[in-house]
This record gives C-alpha cells, structure tokens and sequence, in this order.
C-alpha cells in the first residue's frame, strides 16, 4: 500500500507537471509573433498608399521623391517622408490582450482603413489607437488579431499620421524664390498705400522705387524667407466662423513676387490679425486659405521707408 502510494503521488506530480508545462507552451506559443508584420523594408517599391479615415486620401508616387495627393495637388515632402519612416519602422511590440481584442478589432475594422499599392499587388491593414492616444494598434486585413505597434526609440502616438485629411498634405510651399531669379516683388497696403513698395531687378541690381539712396544690407535680408516660406496649414471654409468672416474684410497687406520662372510667381493676400490669435489668414493667387504664424509673417510686412539710408 505504501509503495502504490507512492507510486500515485509521483503519477499526480508527473501529471501536474504535464499540465504546467502545457500551459506554460502554450503561452510562449502565443506569444510567438513577428515584429515585422506591417513594415515595409523597401520603401522605395511603393508606388501608392490610400488612407480611408473620415475622408480619402490618395497619395501616389508621380516620379521619385514626387508625390501628389487625390490627383489634385503635389504632396507635402517633409509629411511624406514622415509616412514611408513610419511604414519602415513601424514593429510589433505585442498582440491586444484577450479581454480586448474582439472590442478593439471591432473599433478598428470600422475605423481607418491603409493601403499600400506596390508593382503588380497591394497589402492592407487597419490603423487606430486607445482612447488616450497612448498606444497604436494596427491589424491586418483578413485577420482578426490586432497588435500594438510602435517604433521602437519613438513614444510619441504613430497613428496619429493617418488622420490627416487631404489637404494636410498640401505642398505647404508658399514662396520658393531666390534673389537671382526674381524679377519684382511688390508689397501692397490697402490702408497704408504710404508703406507700399516695389523691388524689382533693373541690369546689374536691384531697386526700390521711390528711394533713391537703398540700403542693401535690409533689402538682401529682407528677401531671403522668400527662397523658402510655408504656411503652418492649409484650411477650408467652414475651418473657423472667425476666419470665413475675416475673408470677407478688407486685406491688411498683398505681396506679389514675379519671378523668371513663372511656376513660382505667387500672390499672397493677408488679413488683419484678430485680437489674441497668434496667426494670420492668408489667400494665396490660387484662392486657397491657408493660416501662418504671424511671427514670422511679421519679417514679410516691410514698409517702404525700411530700406531707405536717409
């Protein structure tokens, strides 16, 4: 009796362990997934990437490093390399737990849907985050396990890039002029005409008229943000109630910049800045509204009597 004991005590044993270590397989079985799920490694084969979020965007790759968006208007450079980082980078750092899965799934099988166009085929994913923006889940198309992702060194919300409506992707370019191809710049107050001025290139330099004795030095540092001036974003109507009444009011100053290449000749118009925002409207020759921070628009809005010697 006492041997049969032990030979049921080391049976109980042998079956506990048994157990345990199925569970314990089990476990690391489950915990077995590829970091590298949703990354693209070469970037440079994409040829399109579709966002489906409130909106649709349509990004395509017109030539290397050329994007445009919708088939309307050039892409955002910088945005664009920000997005194909992320593709690249992006790595799975765990699967959803199991008490949240079916709800996260759901969430993101309704929410924004990405796809990614190469030669000859195409891979989608959905893209979402909790409700805190703490974390980003992604899941593949077809499949119902969804994964946090991140990537890795970068704690900021990844997901957060395919919320971007369309014209967030806007080229936010305004200015692109350097001082040897401009042919006249011209600044315009409606209620200052006193202020206004024109630069324009006559044989060997520049001049202002109305002055006679121009001080170079404020006049070369006065056309550098013009080689390379953004707005901060593109908006539409309907953006601020503020704003689609400010459009309708007399503008506070119009530049104008005429260039040897006619495809970087713009017009910009500027409206008064309303009390406690810290930017200004703007319309481009385009129509199209756009907002900038008025610190720097502030360097654009010389008067005349600013490039004088006298």
């Amino acid at each position: 009796m006492h041997k049969n004991h032990q030979l049921i005590l080391i049976l109980i044993l042998l079956v506990v362990i048994s157990i345990g270590l199925s569970f314990s397989g089990d476990n690391k079985s489950s915990m077995k997934f590829r970091v590298d799920i949703f990354s693209v490694a070469d970037t440079s084969a994409i040829q399109s990437i579709t966002i489906q979020n409130e909106g649709l965007v349509k990004l395509e790759k017109t030539s290397p490093g050329q994007w445009t968006v919708n088939d309307q208007f050039k892409a955002d450079a910088s945005l664009q390399r920000v997005l194909l980082a992320v593709l690249n980078q992006v790595s799975v750092k765990r699967p959803v737990s199991q008490i949240q899965k079916e709800e996260i799934t759901t969430a993101l099988k309704e929410g924004m849907r990405v796809e990614v166009g190469f030669e000859g085929n195409t891979s989608a994913f959905y893209v979402g985050g909790s409700q805190g923006r703490t974390q980003s889940y992604f899941l593949e198309e077809g499949s119902d396990q969804p994964y946090i992702v991140e990537i890795p060194g970068y704690r900021n919300y990844i997901s957060g890039i395919f919320e971007l409506k369309a014209l967030h992707w806007k080229d936010r370019k305004i200015f692109n002029t350097h001082w040897r191809s401009l042919r006249s710049l011209q600044v315009d107050y409606p209620d200052n005409s006193k202020d206004n001025f024109r630069i324009y290139f006559d044989e060997a330099f520049f001049k202002i008229e109305g002055i006679a004795e121009m001080d170079t030095t404020a006049l070369m540092n006065y056309l550098s943000p013009f080689e390379y001036f953004e707005t901060n974003e593109f908006i539409s109507k309907g953006f601020s109630s503020l704003y689609d009444s400010l459009i309708q009011t007399p503008a506070l100053a119009v530049i104008n910049i005429e260039d040897i290449n006619q495809s970087r000749s713009q017009q910009l118009t500027l409206f008064p800045k309303l009390e406690n925002d810290n930017y200004i409207l703007g319309v481009n020759k385009d129509g199209e509204i756009s907002i900038f921070d008025f610190r720097r628009v502030r360097q654009l809005l010389a008067k005349r009597d600013d490039f004088s010697l006298n």
